[in-house]
C-alpha cells in the first residue's frame, strides 16, 4: 500500500495483490486495489471503460464487482461455500455467476483429468514413515515440528546445523501411516536444501536478525539459542538484539572464526526472512544449492534412510524465550 501511495497519480489503473491472505476491494490514490482471499477460494474482476479517443479510463463508469467464490454450489441466501460461514440451515444450491449455474468446462475438465490423476497418486504415495501423534508447528517457539524437519535435512546433509524458517512450514503433521501429500502440506514451496559454510560469527548474526520478533524464529537442529522477547522493544525490529545465548547442542560455545557445515532452504540463503544481514557477508563460493529434488523430498529421503518409526513429537528447549510477551504469533 505504501506503493500506491507513493506512485504519482495515473500511473496506473488497478492493482490486483496477493500474499498477505488480506481482502480488499476499494479505491486508494486513484487506483482499484483487489485481492481475493487466498488458497484460491475466490477470485476478484473489474469492469473497467475505456474511451479510446482520450487513451483514458473512464473512472466514472468502473464497476468492482464483489469477490466471487470459486465453487459450484454455495450455501442459499449467500454466495459462499465455505462450511465455517453457512447460516444456521442453509442448504447447498447451484452457484450462479452472470445468470448461469457455475459448471466445469467439459474440454478442459478432459485435458487436465489424466493430470490430477497423476497427481493423486503421487498425493496417496505411502511413504513406509509413521508417526504417533500430531508434530505441530509454532511460529515464534521451538516446535516439535521444526525439530523433526530441522533434524531430517541435517541428516541429509551431513551438516553441523540445519535452519528452517518457521513461515516455511505451512501445516502440522499428523498421526499416523504418512503419504506424499502430507509432507507437501507441511513443505508445498518448491524451495531446495542448500549448504552454507557460516562462521560462528555469522550463525550468531543470522539467530540475532531473525528473532527480533517481526518474522517467525529459525527453527534449528544441531544449536541451542535463548532469546529474550523484553529486551529492545523500544527498537526497529531490524535493529533489536534479543539473543542472549547460543551453543552447539552439546553446550559448547560457538567458535567465531571456525565454519561450520549449515543447511538450510535456498529461501533462508538468499537472504529471506531477515538472513540477509549475515548471508551478505558469506562469500558466493561457501553456498552451494541443491537443484536436483526439492527439500521435502529430500527430507523423505533421510526419514526413509533413518526408519520407518513409529516417530513421535518432541520439544528439547532448542530454543528458550526468556520475558515471554502475550499475543504472539504461535501457528
Amino acid at each position: 500500500m505504501r506503493f500506491l501511495r507513493a506512485i504519482p497519480a495515473g500511473t496506473i489503473d488497478v492493482y490486483f495483490g496477493g500474499h498477505t491472505h488480506s481482502q480488499m476491494r476499494q479505491i486508494m490514490n486513484g487506483v482499484v486495489v483487489l485481492q481475493a482471499l487466498p488458497f484460491s477460494q475466490e477470485f476478484s474482476s473489474v469492469d473497467i471503460f475505456v474511451d479510446t479517443q482520450a487513451n483514458r479510463i473512464v473512472a466514472e463508469r468502473t464497476n468492482i464487482r464483489p469477490h466471487t467464490m470459486i465453487c459450484r454450489v454455495v450455501y442459499s441466501g449467500t454466495e459462499r461455500c465455505d462450511a465455517r460461514s453457512a447460516p444456521a440451515g442453509a442448504t447447498l444450491v447451484p452457484r450462479m455467476l452472470n445468470g448461469k449455474a457455475v459448471e466445469p468446462d467439459a474440454a478442459v475438465s478432459a485435458i487436465v483429468a489424466p493430470y490430477l490423476q497423476r497427481v493423486a497418486e503421487k498425493r496417496n504415495q505411502k511413504l513406509g514413515i509413521t508417526t504417533t501423534a500430531i508434530f505441530t508447528r509454532i511460529y515464534s517457539r521451538e516446535s516439535a515440528l521444526g525439530n523433526f524437519l530441522t533434524d531430517a535435512l541435517r541428516d541429509w546433509a551431513d551438516a553441523d546445523i540445519a535452519f528452517i524458517n518457521s513461515g516455511g512450514i505451512r501445516a502440522a503433521l499428523r498421526a499416523g501411516e504418512l503419504v506424499y501429500g502430507d509432507i507437501f502440506e507441511v513443505s508445498p514451496f518448491d524451495n531446495y536444501p542448500t549448504i552454507v559454510m557460516m562462521s560462528g560469527a555469522q550463525i550468531t548474526e543470522a539467530l540475532r536478525s531473525t528473532s527480533g520478533g517481526e518474522r517467525g524464529i529459525l527453527q534449528t537442529s544441531g544449536l541451542r539459542y535463548v532469546i529474550d522477547e523484553a529486551r529492545d522493544m523500544d527498537k526497529p525490529a531490524d535493529e533489536r538484539n534479543r539473543l542472549v545465548s547460543v551453543t552447539l547442542e552439546n553446550g559448547q560455545p560457538l567458535d567465531p572464526e571456525k565454519l561450520y557445515k549449515v543447511v538450510m532452504p535456498d529461501f533462508l540463503a538468499t537472504g529471506g526472512d531477515a538472513m540477509a544481514s549475515a548471508l551478505s557477508t558469506v562469500p558466493p563460493d561457501r553456498i552451494r544449492t541443491n537443484l536436483d529434488r526439492p527439500m521435502r523430498d529430500v527430507i523423505i529421503e533421510a526419514l526413509q534412510k533413518r526408519g520407518p518409526g513409529p516417530y513421535a513429537p518432541k520439544v528439547e528447549k532448542r530454543i528458550t524465550i526468556l520475558n515471554p510477551r502475550p499475543n504472539v504469533r504461535l501457528d
